[in-house]
């Protein structure tokens, strides 16, 4: 694979980059209510309105069988989208923190979301509603699998 640079229509820092197979993916980050998608590999990207004012997107998460997808951010932001990421919507949140990682298991129906000052969130429904779990004192928790 090679890399090459893509200048667009969004300015900002991007921190994830998640693909569903070889040609569908999404960047995000510091932009605001937008995120963005390529159909063909990362050769191009579209902007994709998403329902957020502000703030940051830290992950997406893709689950590679069934097309759903998670995104987590800023001030406890948790997306849904069940058709591949073409819509997403917001999510109820157990926190105000920042999210950093979310991931959601669908044969077990448990999720998780970790964050800033060591909150977890969990669902137990295959993230349709996310509960907080507990609190890491002073820890922020960056990655979970």
């Amino acid at each position: 694979a090679t890399w090459s640079n893509h200048s667009g229509a969004v300015t900002g820092d991007l921190y994830t980059v998640a693909f569903l197979g070889t040609t569908m993916g999404w960047a995000a980050g510091e932009l605001g209510d937008r995120m963005l998608r390529t159909r063909d590999g990362g050769s191009s990207w579209e902007v994709q309105v998403v329902p957020i004012s502000g703030g940051a997107v830290h992950q997406v998460y893709l689950e590679p069988t069934r097309g759903i997808a998670w995104a987590a951010g800023e001030n406890g932001l948790i997306m849904k989208s069940s058709n591949g990421g073409t819509t997403w919507t917001a999510q109820a949140s157990c926190t105000n923190n920042d999210l950093y990682s979310i991931t959601v298991d669908l044969t077990t129906r448990n999720g998780y979301a970790v964050g800033a000052g060591g909150h977890v969130c969990w669902s137990l429904d295959a993230g349709f509603s996310w509960e907080y779990l507990q609190h890491v004192a002073g820890e922020d928790l960056h990655d979970v699998a």
